[in-house]
């Protein structure tokens, strides 16, 4: 069984997200994205991959890079807000959600 996520990044009221299918409980996503992607830059080329089929202290697979799957489709989400970003997150049966926040330079968690 899959625990399902969502990671972005929060800039000037904007999110930006991506959909994560495996591993997103908070205990293995929230010391990967602290070390490995703790800046603007790294958060934002970890959703620049597009949906990910899960992320590790190793690296990240990318459904269009790893898998084989087209880009249409597994794009970032851009422009949302935290009402879309959280109505996804129910959408797509996500259980948690991380955001980036690019002011404060932290990751925040949001359950859903």
């Amino acid at each position: 069984m899959s625990t399902h996520s969502l990671i972005g990044i929060l800039f000037d009221d904007n999110i930006e997200y991506v959909y994560c299918h495996f591993d997103g409980y908070p205990e293995h996503m929230l010391p990967i994205l602290t070390q490995k992607y703790a800046n603007n830059t790294k958060a934002f080329e970890l959703v620049s991959l597009g949906n990910l089929s899960y992320i590790s202290q190793e690296g990240a697979e990318a459904f269009h890079i790893d898998q084989g799957e087209g880009w249409e489709g597994n794009q970032p989400v851009q422009g949302a807000s935290m009402g879309e970003f959280k109505s996804d997150m129910e959408r797509l049966y996500a259980d948690h959600g991380y955001l980036f926040d690019c002011q404060k330079k932290q990751w925040l968690h949001i359950k859903r």
